[in-house]
C-alpha cells in the first residue's frame, strides 16, 4: 500500500512540474508590461537600453520593426480572426497543401518540421527531406510538435480545432486554418498565408499568372458539349469522392458524384464499387502522394 501511495505522489508531483514548463505566453521583445504590443514608450526605452550597450543594434531593429507592422490581424478559412503579435519565424503545417503555398512564398527555410506526409508529397522541396517529422498528417505527434516550437500551427480544417488549440495555444502558438484545398479559396487563403509571413510584395505577380493560365483553360473548356463522365477518389480515402470536384469541371468534365449533393450536405461521400460500375465512368483519377 504504501508504495502506490508513493507512486501516485509521485506521479501528481511530475505532472505539476511538466505542466508549468509546457505553458508559454507569448514573448514579444520589447514588450516590456505583457500586452504583447510595444508601443512608442517601449521603444524609446530600448532605444535608451541599446545607447547604454545593453542591447544589440539587431534587436532595437527587431523591436522597432514589431513596433511598426504588429500586431497583425487575418482572418482565416474558419472565418476566425487570428492576431500575430512578432515575426513568424518557425512553421509547422499540419495540412499538406499549405506546404505548396508556403514554397511559393519562399518561406520553406521557416518550417521547423513537417509531416512524413508532406515529405513524401513535396519531396523536390529544397531542405524540406532534413527536416525533423511529427507523423503523417492524419496521425499527429503532437509531443514532436511541442519539441519543434512553432509560431504558427496551420490546419487544414476546423474539424479538429477545438482539439489542436487546446494542446497548442497554451504554448504561445498560433493555430490557423488555412486549408489550401479548394480553388475557390486559394486566392484569399494566400493572402491571408503571405500576410501572415510578411510576405505581400510576392502575391499579386503570382496570382496574376495563375489567373492567367485558369481563364486559358476555361476558354479552352467552356464550349465542351459532351462532357466526360469523370469519378474522382481520394487517394488515402477508397471510394470516398467529391461531390464538388472544381478541377473537373474546369478541366471540361463531369463529375458523375455532383447529383448525390441533392442527399447529403457533406461535401464528400463513400460509394461502392457496384456504384461506380453503374455509373460507367469514361476517366476515373485518384490523385496519388509520392512515395
Amino acid at each position: 500500500m504504501k508504495w502506490q501511495v508513493f507512486a501516485l505522489v509521485l506521479a501528481l508531483f511530475v505532472s505539476s512540474a511538466i505542466a508549468p514548463a509546457f505553458a508559454k505566453e507569448i514573448e514579444v521583445p520589447g514588450d516590456s508590461n505583457g500586452d504583447k504590443i510595444v508601443s512608442a514608450d517601449e521603444v524609446a526605452a530600448a532605444e535608451k537600453l541599446a545607447n547604454d550597450g545593453k542591447l544589440s543594434t539587431d534587436e532595437l531593429q527587431e523591436i522597432k520593426h514589431i513596433h511598426e507592422k504588429y500586431p497583425i490581424n487575418i482572418t482565416d478559412s474558419a472565418d476566425r480572426t487570428v492576431t500575430i503579435y512578432k515575426p513568424v519565424e518557425r512553421i509547422i503545417s499540419q495540412g499538406t497543401y499549405a506546404h505548396e503555398a508556403i514554397c511559393l512564398l519562399n518561406a520553406q527555410d521557416r518550417l521547423s518540421a513537417v509531416t512524413n506526409t508532406a515529405q513524401r508529397v513535396y519531396g523536390f522541396i529544397p531542405g524540406i527531406k532534413e527536416k525533423p517529422q511529427v507523423g503523417e498528417y492524419r496521425e499527429i505527434d503532437y509531443e514532436k510538435v511541442i519539441e519543434n516550437r512553432p509560431d504558427v500551427y496551420i490546419i487544414g480544417s476546423n474539424t479538429t480545432l477545438p482539439d489542436v488549440e487546446k494542446k497548442l495555444e497554451p504554448l504561445g502558438t498560433a493555430v490557423v486554418v488555412l486549408g489550401f484545398s479548394k480553388m475557390n479559396m486559394f486566392e484569399k487563403e494566400f493572402r491571408a498565408l503571405a500576410r501572415l509571413l510578411e510576405e505581400d510584395e510576392k502575391v499579386e505577380e503570382y496570382l496574376g499568372w495563375r489567373e492567367g493560365y485558369l481563364k486559358m483553360i476555361q476558354e479552352k473548356t467552356e464550349d465542351i458539349s459532351q462532357k466526360p463522365r469523370v469519378y474522382v477518389e481520394y487517394s488515402d480515402l477508397p471510394w470516398k469522392t467529391p461531390i464538388n470536384s472544381e478541377v473537373t469541371t474546369m478541366a471540361g468534365g463531369f463529375n458523375i458524384a455532383s447529383p448525390l449533393g441533392k442527399t447529403t450536405t457533406t461535401s464528400s461521400v463513400e460509394v461502392s464499387p457496384e456504384w461506380v460500375m453503374t455509373q460507367n465512368p469514361e476517366v476515373i483519377v485518384i490523385p496519388a502522394f509520392l512515395d
